[in-house]
């Protein structure tokens, strides 16, 4: 199963590079599976997130440097997933270039789909959340946006990133 194979990879790379706590050192793992990375605007402006090629050569995730400094993080994990989960598509002598652009939070494309579950897992690991959980009610934090705004902060993703994660997860009911 697909969920099955991100939350090993994911947690691999976690175990691989030593990482027990939040932020995730996503420019790290990108470095220790050969992955470069090159921020730059996009003349696209905010319509391309960033990409993934892989040529001949070293493989290289591109990412648009007007964006965030959350979403650039995202950008960054959701490539990963792209080749560490779809390195089937890709042809030795055509690269292969997939972008990540408004379509890809819709949830109408499988692999798109598959990215953001992997960058989700990557960037909040189930294990790392029920800690920084646990540590938020000790310190009598309950309010939804309270919680939410302290993990956005803790792990250095977007307030939309965890909502969705802790949805997914069951954590955190839908308003």
């Amino acid at each position: 199963m697909v969920e099955n194979r991100m939350i090993a990879e994911a947690e691999g790379l976690l175990e691989k590079l030593g990482v027990e706590s939040a932020p995730i050192p996503v420019d790290r793992m990108a470095e220790s599976l050969g992955i470069r990375i090159v921020y730059k605007p996009y003349e696209d402006g905010d319509d391309v997130s960033g990409m993934l090629y892989r040529g001949n050569g070293q493989p290289v995730i591109g990412v648009n440097s007007a964006h965030h400094i959350h979403r650039q993080r995202f950008t960054i994990a959701h490539e990963i997933g792209h080749f560490l989960l779809h390195e089937g598509k890709m042809y030795v002598d055509t690269p292969t270039v997939r972008f990540r652009d408004s379509v890809s939070g819709l949830a109408i494309d499988d692999e798109e789909i598959e990215a953001n579950g992997f960058a989700a897992e990557l960037l909040l690991p189930r294990k790392f959340l029920e800690r920084s959980l646990d540590g938020l009610f000790k310190r009598k934090v309950r309010d939804r946006k309270g919680i939410v705004e302290k993990l956005s902060s803790e792990y250095k993703v977007s307030s939309q990133t965890v909502e969705f994660r802790l949805k997914n997860l069951g954590v955190l009911l839908p308003e």
